[in-house]
């Protein structure tokens, strides 16, 4: 795990072909970037030299980075993938994605097989949108619960409560954040609170290697469900 799955995570979520951050925007998701940042070479788009973490985020996450000069600034153009570690979304076809295709997934089957509400999203006395309760720190899967039902699965690399942080205070680029937030609060305003349920499964290997159980389980669920907040196919 690398503190840069964050950003890669971010950039699996958008659409635009290109888009500008600025470096406090990506710090609000990796944390502080080194001294080296502010040189072109750091943000080059090696496939070849993975020693070079930080750029395994934005190529695993389906887009190139090129440093502004004279700027704090980064713009990212989506790429066609070339490599095995470059992997986007797969397209589903309109009848796959289609609610009637995938059953609704409930809030009493989440908790009946290990979830648990950590918290709600409520509006604050300015109408902005909050979380009732402090959220967990460890990484894994949320979900949004609305009348019963889930209508958003996501998941957290490094930490539910950061990246949860996000939908209440999105960056002028996180389009998906932003989507989110306007969403959540829309809703808030007749449903009074939105369940926030997580899920921290344990990391596991098959053989040697590896294997993300969070991020399966993700995949599990909008991939066998109809959740309708959920826009990009898996």
């Amino acid at each position: 795990m690398s503190r840069y799955d964050p950003l890669r995570d971010f950039l699996r979520q958008q659409s635009a072909s290109e888009f500008y951050m600025r470096f406090s925007e990506v710090e609000a998701l990796v944390g502080p970037l080194p001294k080296s940042a502010e040189r072109p070479q750091w943000w080059a788009n090696t496939t070849t030299v993975w020693t070079n973490v930080q750029r395994r985020a934005w190529l695993d996450g389906g887009y190139d980075a090129f440093l502004v000069s004279g700027s704090s600034k980064v713009r990212f153009v989506r790429t066609v993938p070339v490599t095995p570690s470059v992997r986007l979304p797969t397209a589903v076809s309109k009848a796959e994605a289609a609610p009637a295709t995938r059953p609704p997934l409930s809030i009493q089957a989440l908790l009946a097989d290990g979830f648990c509400v950590s918290s709600r999203w409520i509006l604050g006395a300015g109408g902005e949108l909050v979380a009732e309760t402090a959220l967990p720190r460890e990484p894994g899967v949320y979900v949004f619960g609305l009348a019963g039902r889930a209508v958003y699965v996501g998941i957290a690399s490094t930490s539910l409560a950061k990246r949860l942080y996000f939908y209440s205070r999105p960056g002028v680029s996180q389009r998906t954040n932003i989507r989110l937030n306007a969403r959540l609060r829309a809703e808030l305003a007749t449903a009074g609170s939105i369940d926030i349920l997580t899920a921290s499964p344990p990391a596991m290997s098959w053989r040697s290697w590896p294997i993300n159980t969070a991020a399966g389980l993700e995949y599990g669920l909008i991939s066998s469900f109809d959740i309708p907040w959920n826009l990009r196919g898996i």
